[in-house]
């Protein structure tokens, strides 16, 4: 079996998370949904305004850098004189007892009847933690007054550039965790850390973002997914081996609404003996469709075998004659590169020698000696007439002499846990020589 060691995301994402305005003179929202279509809304001369609302609180935290942050909107003019005066206020409610951040600007802009896109700048001293559940709202508002009925139009479009308020923050995006799979999503696949060359290992994938599941690789969904996360793997000699995928897209399995989240997988069969040892898997996933925002998340994966080297001496003896006792002492080592699961031992007798099936009290056959293996221990016995299977001969220790059954020719043993690299455990047994 081989070995896949998986890391998350450490370094939180920074980018510039574009939130729309839409719903103009209706629902009046922000979102990550870019507009599909135009709306336009009048504020009145004298203070007019619309607000628009986050539509539900974000769903991790992240933090505003401080710097500029760009309100861009496209303006027009009624015809009655060129000038606004227009104001932005950028309101970031916690919802964690701290006081809101209210930031606000205005610019006199020179207008026309044709909506262009404008530009007010807002400026945030310093860096805000934006807890989940944090709302955001943006206020437009017509300050122009005193010079008759000078209305602002503010329209949206249904193509870039939008109006829009874009924020600088990092930890919208997150790859969460990455994770291996023996099977597909869609069966149930037990977690593995390891994996044979040849064998398929599915890596999964789950990426959160501030803004809700939709906004995690936006079309990536349906009968023809686009915009879909990405993986690179590097083998243990750094050589690529992302070329040996039919494709480094990975494919949606589910996602989680209520925490924005998002499931990917791709499967992937590390080939070619001489590479064990640590491959790296680098998964990148991005918000929306814009791809402003990535996050990545690198892991590696031990691809290999596990090796078991046996040594079986007999121990304590200083001559053989009929009737003496030997004691056999079988080590097992993992000597691969890799776990070793689910062992079994199999021992057949010489001719001369008899089981002791008490040697060791209470009806006990086997010493087990784990203590350089920390996650191993003796499990089944069952033993054989002959030098191999069936094992399914029920061994009486009433043979003489008492404790001995001669008719035992072979035995084998389960081991319970695993045997990682490096590690050992030791055997023995009693047997008596005729």
């Amino acid at each position: 079996a081989a070995t896949v060691i998986l890391s998350q995301s450490a370094v939180p994402v920074a980018g510039q998370k574009q939130l729309y305005i839409d719903g103009l003179g209706g629902a009046a929202t922000l979102g990550r949904t870019q507009p599909t279509g135009t709306s336009n809304v009048v504020l009145a001369e004298g203070g007019g305004s619309e607000t628009y609302i986050l539509s539900t609180g974000t769903l991790k935290e992240m933090t505003l850098q401080p710097g500029v942050i760009d309100v861009n909107m496209y303006l027009s003019e009624n015809t009655n004189g060129s000038t606004r005066n227009t104001e932005a206020q950028l309101t970031i409610k916690p919802n964690n007892g701290n006081p809101d951040l209210v930031l606000t600007n205005n610019v006199v802009f020179s207008l026309t009847g044709t909506p262009t896109i404008n530009k007010i700048t807002l400026t945030n001293g310093s860096a805000f933690t934006m807890p989940v559940g944090t709302t955001i709202e943006l206020q437009i508002t017509n300050l122009h007054t005193g010079s008759g009925t000078r209305d602002t139009i503010l329209s949206q479009v249904a193509s870039a550039p939008y109006s829009e308020v874009v924020l600088p923050v990092t930890g919208s995006i997150e790859i969460i965790s990455v994770d291996f799979y023996d099977g597909p999503a869609a069966g149930t696949p037990n977690l593995i850390t390891e994996t044979p060359p040849g064998s398929a290992a599915y890596i999964q994938a789950v990426i959160q973002d501030a803004f809700g599941s939709s906004d995690v690789n936006t079309g990536c969904t349906g009968g023809a997914p686009t915009n879909c996360p990405t993986v690179t793997i590097t083998d243990a000699t750094a050589a690529d081996r992302t070329g040996d995928l039919i494709s480094n897209e990975m494919t949606f399995v589910s996602e989680n609404t209520g925490s924005g989240t998002r499931t990917f997988e791709i499967a992937f069969t590390p080939t070619g003996f001489g590479t064990d040892g640590d491959w790296t898997v680098e998964v990148t996933g991005n918000e929306g469709t814009e791809g402003l925002v990535l996050d990545t998340a690198i892991d590696n994966i031990l691809v290999g075998l596990p090796a078991l080297t046996t040594v079986k001496i007999s121990e304590g003896a200083t001559s053989f004659t009929p009737n003496s006792e030997i004691v056999f002492r079988i080590t097992v080592e993992n000597t691969g590169t890799a776990t070793a699961k689910s062992i079994v031992l199999e021992d057949a007798l010489n001719n001369f020698f008899t089981l002791n099936l008490d040697g060791y009290g209470s009806g006990v056959v086997f010493e087990f000696d784990g203590s350089g293996c920390g996650s191993c221990s003796i499990g089944t016995d069952t033993y054989s007439t002959t030098s191999g299977a069936p094992y399914s001969y029920d061994p009486f220790a009433g043979s003489p002499p008492y404790g001995y059954d001669d008719s035992i020719r072979s035995w084998n043993l389960e081991v319970n846990g695993t045997l990682p690299v490096g590690e050992q455990f030791i055997l023995r047994y009693k047997t008596l020589l005729q």
